[in-house]
């Protein structure tokens, strides 16, 4: 699911990720970073996890032809993760850092 699903022209070079954006990027509420597939006609031509992507910086080249579609996925399970930060400084040594 796109911010602004729809038809979009390009290049055959342009890229997977130049169309996420020409349809204003994957929507961060409904849709999925892992589950893309691109299709030609009723053929997979292949399947793209973003968080690779972003992992590695690298994301296999496809050659859009035209009537190719993108499908994004919707958005499944999700995992939420809270960090903190511990220091060692003290309430003193901070005083004594900030006069």
């Amino acid at each position: 699911m796109c911010v602004n699903p729809g038809l979009y022209g390009g290049v055959t070079s342009d890229s997977l990720l130049n169309y996420l954006i020409k349809a204003g990027g994957v929507d961060p509420e409904r849709g999925s970073y892992v589950d893309i597939v691109v299709k030609r006609g009723n053929r997979v031509r292949s399947n793209v996890n973003l968080y690779d992507f972003l992992l590695n910086g690298k994301l296999g080249l496809s050659q859009f032809a035209d009537g190719d579609t993108i499908i994004v996925g919707p958005r499944q399970h999700t995992s939420a993760f809270r960090a903190m930060s511990l220091t060692a400084t003290t309430l003193s040594s901070a005083k004594a850092a900030f006069p």
